[in-house]
């Protein structure tokens, strides 16, 4: 089932798919999966879309998918972020 709630709060905030994705660390595609409900986020990405937009998993629209008292709070979570490239030296 469509994620209304977790498009309309992207929307609501001016963002574009590949922003809000950007914002949480996921692929376009994966944030667009979310919205329509092919996938469901990881603990690690709904506690991220929970921080960015400011709401708990009830109001983003997970309210089966996890309790609140069950999330990570702001200082367990663990910044992710790339890894980056390396670019080879060699010639």
């Amino acid at each position: 089932m469509k994620n209304t709630k977790l498009k309309r709060l992207r929307l609501a905030h001016l963002w574009t798919i590949s922003q809000a994705a950007n914002k949480v660390g996921v692929s376009t595609l994966t944030f667009s999966r979310w919205e329509n409900g092919v996938q469901r986020p990881q603990l690690v990405y709904l506690a991220s879309l929970c921080s960015i937009f400011g709401k708990t998993p009830e109001e983003l629209g997970y309210e089966d998918l996890v309790r609140v008292d069950e999330m990570p709070r702001p200082h367990e979570m663990v910044q992710l972020s790339r890894p980056k490239r390396r670019l080879s030296s060699k010639l």
